[in-house]
């Protein structure tokens, strides 16, 4: 690290207020459910969960517009959610934020995507989803599109957080990649395997391990695999998360691992979201992908050692790289 870049990460953060992101993606809403085991059910084997608390925050594509936002920039959210209790929870609550443009398209034919965690102790028992994963309809997908073409102000950049819920399909895919040339804007993507191989040419491929390995030569070892696959899909860069081993980046013939710098780990959920977000802000504002990677990296770990999906604090990622700096 240098000099330099310690005296500047002030400003760095400053420029993410110039910053306006388009979010596309699957929205869900996030249940917890907190409570005390001491004893073992005499109907099955199974902890008796006492229940001591209960709360949501709002996930998937709606957390990576929360962390954009945390971080000073804005955001653009664009998905769907179903004409349900919790479709309009999410709708209220993003509709608070002065900071988020929330397009969001109820669809009455569609369940919200809800995903419940049972925690005890801050270790997770159970999850259970309710959700529809069927693909869009067409006139749905007819009211995206449109969104996504009346947008008259600026983006700087777009990322695209699939969850293979079935908002993203090839033909709004083909809309995003139309938008983005138009105006010059580039992409970062959160997969899911389903479409890995139409998101070539993006600036940034973000597949976790198992997704990864579903599609790369399994003949390779895995840093060749990284490098074979990358310059097959003419993806910029590639960021591989690998849990609790942190992740690989490789870009320009340079491959880098992060080992992961979490304490202790209470929850995953939503690591994925932060590192995208984070990523995608230091590389806008011209961070090399090797710096964007690293700060993304201790942005993860911070959110992992919170209970729940929640969004990366400014003051705390700027305190930790100025400590690392």
């Amino acid at each position: 690290m240098t000099v330099n870049l310690k005296i500047e990460i002030k400003n760095i953060f400053e420029q993410f207020k110039k910053k306006h992101f388009l979010v596309i993606g699957d929205i869900m809403l996030d249940k917890y459910i907190i409570g005390n085991v001491d004893r073992i059910s005499p109907e099955a084997p199974v902890p008796i969960v006492r229940i001591t608390d209960k709360f949501w925050r709002v996930g998937g594509a709606a957390n990576v517009a929360k962390n954009i936002i945390s971080l000073g920039a804005k955001s653009t959210l664009i998905g769907v959610v179903g004409n349900d209790t919790p479709g309009k929870e999410l709708i209220s609550t993003l509709g608070k934020s002065k900071s988020i443009n929330s397009r969001v398209i109820i669809d009455k034919k569609r369940k919200t995507t809800v995903k419940c965690r049972v925690l005890s102790q801050d270790q997770q028992l159970l999850r259970y989803d309710e959700e529809n994963k069927v693909n869009l309809s067409d006139k749905i997908l007819e009211k995206i599109k449109k969104e996504i073409k009346n947008i008259k102000h600026t983006i700087d950049g777009i990322i695209i957080q699939d969850y293979g819920k079935g908002l993203i399909s090839e033909n709004l895919l083909h809309c995003i990649k139309q938008f983005s040339m138009k105006k010059s804007i580039p992409i970062y993507v959160d997969p899911k395997k389903d479409l890995f191989k139409s998101y070539s040419e993006s600036r940034l491929f973000k597949p976790n391990k198992n997704e990864f390995n579903h599609f790369a030569n399994e003949d390779l070892d895995f840093k060749s695999r990284v490098i074979d696959f990358c310059k097959e899909n003419d993806f910029q860069i590639l960021l591989v998360t690998l849990g609790k081993k942190g992740m690989s980046l490789f870009f320009d013939n340079q491959f880098i691992n992060f080992p992961a710098k979490v304490k202790r780990v209470h929850d995953v959920s939503g690591a994925g979201d932060t590192v995208i977000s984070v990523f995608a802000l230091f590389d806008l504002v011209g961070l090399s992908p090797k710096i964007s990677a690293l700060f993304s990296n201790i942005a993860a770990s911070l959110v992992c050692e919170e209970v729940g999906v929640i969004p990366v604090r400014k003051s705390s990622l700027e305190k930790k790289i100025k400590e690392l700096l």
